[in-house]
């Protein structure tokens, strides 16, 4: 009996995690592309902050899941998960030159150093 309650659990643990594994790994597909479309200059600071608040946002995950319940982890994991898709598919949906615009060409460099010392 025991045999069988563990070789069922390796099963459901190795699906959950392949199908785990495969949607993060559509999930992180879909962005890169999304972000080399449009930062195709400089695709590597966009990158960088990518992968910046994604390492922030999974160690706050780790910092509440000690202290919250299950049902309200998944709450916020759902809340996330649609706040995200909603974004994807607006920022997809958008037309590409008008992103470029906003996110890249309105940058002016003399802002970026300061105001100048006289």
């Amino acid at each position: 009996l025991l045999d069988v309650i563990i070789s069922s659990l390796i099963k459901a643990v190795v699906s959950t995690q392949s199908t785990g594994g495969l949607g993060d790994g559509g999930f992180n597909v879909s962005v890169i592309g999304v972000l080399s479309t449009i930062f195709e200059e400089k695709p590597a600071p966009a990158f960088a902050v990518f992968k910046f608040v994604q390492s922030m946002v999974s160690c706050i995950a780790f910092l509440y899941c000690g202290h919250l319940l299950l049902p309200f982890q998944l709450l916020i994991l759902a809340v996330s998960c649609l706040a995200g898709a909603i974004g994807f598919i607006t920022l997809e949906r958008y037309p590409l030159e008008k992103v470029h615009t906003i996110l890249v060409e309105t940058e002016d460099p003399s802002e970026a150093a300061g105001p100048a010392i006289e």
